[in-house]
């Protein structure tokens, strides 16, 4: 699997949690930053 497809299926993931998951399991404040966060890690970290 590419970088591509490991984020889109934590992007997924992401979509099928609450706003409240989404925080506690990515250490934000909104469900949008967490994806910002993972958008940025698997495009230009990972």
């Amino acid at each position: 699997m590419t970088n591509e497809d490991y984020m889109n299926e934590e992007l997924e993931a992401l979509a099928a949690m609450t706003e409240e998951e989404a925080c506690r399991v990515y250490n934000v404040d909104f469900k949008a930053e967490a994806e910002i966060y993972i958008r940025e890690w698997w495009l230009y970290i990972a």
